[in-house]
Order: structure tokens, then sequence, then C-alpha cells
């Protein structure tokens, strides 16, 4: 009697749970959580281009600014006085976005994330500027 080995096909891996969509409330808080340490990941090879002062709002959620001068950048909670790039975002097509889940095109095109002010081309630096690693 021969033993037959499972094949590649029958042993994929199906997961117990099933993964809900993620809501505006728990995207909010990971953008809370998360936007404090975007200092620590700054491409300061990125940084020397996109220079300038960056509003961002999430709908339903808190101000930042994030200012990017001299290859480093800093983040605050509230809004700036002024800003070179105003972002306002669905939170959740932000995280999409940031974490390379769905394209800054589609969200863009379809309302989700609008940017607008003095320097409206730095919204297409700003996923650039931080690093990966």
């Amino acid at each position: 009697m021969s033993t037959r080995w499972p094949t590649r096909s029958t042993l994929r891996w199906a997961p117990s749970w099933t993964c809900s969509e993620i809501t505006p409330e728990q995207a909010l808080s990971a953008i809370a959580g998360t936007l404090p340490t975007l200092p620590n990941f700054t491409d300061a090879s990125v940084a020397g281009s996109a220079a300038g002062t960056y509003h961002l709002h999430p709908r339903g959620g808190d101000d930042w600014t994030v200012r990017v001068a001299g290859g480093a950048a800093t983040v605050s909670r509230g809004r700036p006085e002024w800003a070179d790039l105003h972002v306002s975002f669905d939170p959740v097509a932000y995280m999409l976005v940031g974490y390379q889940r769905r394209s800054q095109w589609r969200a863009l095109l379809g309302g989700q994330i609008v940017a607008w002010g003095r320097k409206p081309w730095l919204a297409l630096r700003f996923g650039k500027l931080f690093a990966e690693n």
C-alpha cells in the first residue's frame, strides 16, 4: 500500500476567522497612533524635494500638521496657521493607500482623498517621503 502525500493544491491554508472591513473609527485610531512616528522614517533624499507644510485632515478625526524642512519631518496634532498643501481624506482610503493596498489614483479620482493648496504637487511626493524599512 503506497502512501499518498498531499499535493500543494490540497495544502491551502484557510483561516478559521473571516476578515471584515476596517471601520473608519479603527482607521482613525491607527492613523493617530502611526502619524507621530513618521519622523523616524523620513527619507532624507526625498525630503529635500518635498519641503513644505502639510495639513492632514482625516474626515471625522483630528487635524495634523507635518512640516518637512532640512531633510527631516516633524508631526504635530492640530491645524497649521498656513500650509503649502491641504489634504482631506477618508481614513480607510488613506490607510489602504498608505499600505499600498489601493492605488492613490483610485482614491484621488473617487474623491476619497482630496488635495489642494499652494503646492498641490507635494501630494504625489508625500507617500515617498517616508521609507518603508
